[in-house]
């Protein structure tokens, strides 16, 4: 599965080696999924913004969302056009994807973020917090094994 690649390359980045293999894996996994009509935008938006480019990731972003309109596409959408620079339009939807309650560590941390980029310093610190509360241990540097615990 595309998530265990992602994982396990972001362990091999944290330990400080070369992930390449694993990238090269998942692309092949890519277009092997699009030449059968696999639709996984979701997979390639959170992919592409942690670790490839932002527009596209905004692109698959968009189209998740478009077909499921749900917190975890919110999510996406809002750190794909954060990673893009397009924070202003980013702030909606990350209050979508936390606005629930679910105590999702990433989530907090990405509207952290937009936040933080948009000046809004007390609203950030308030989201950082939540994303403490909601999992001690959350590291950024991981956020594909944040994504799926």
């Amino acid at each position: 599965m595309a998530q265990y690649v992602i994982e396990y390359a972001e362990v091999l980045v944290s330990a400080g080696r070369d992930p390449a293999e694993q990238w090269a894996l998942l692309r092949a996994q890519r277009t092997l999924m699009e030449a059968a009509g696999v639709k996984d935008d979701l997979t390639w938006a959170e992919f592409e913004a942690d670790h490839g480019s932002p527009a596209r990731a905004v692109e698959h972003a968009e189209a998740e969302y478009a077909r499921n309109p749900n917190v975890v596409a919110a999510d996406a959408l809002a750190w794909a056009l954060h990673r893009d620079g397009r924070d202003r339009e980013a702030l909606p939807y990350a209050r979508k994807a936390t606005a629930t309650g679910w105590r999702n560590a990433l989530f907090h941390h990405h509207r952290a973020e937009i936040e933080r980029s948009l000046g809004r310093t007390e609203e950030s610190r308030r989201s950082a917090a939540r994303a403490r509360d909601a999992d001690p241990t959350f590291s950024a540097d991981l956020p594909a094994l944040a994504r799926f615990s």
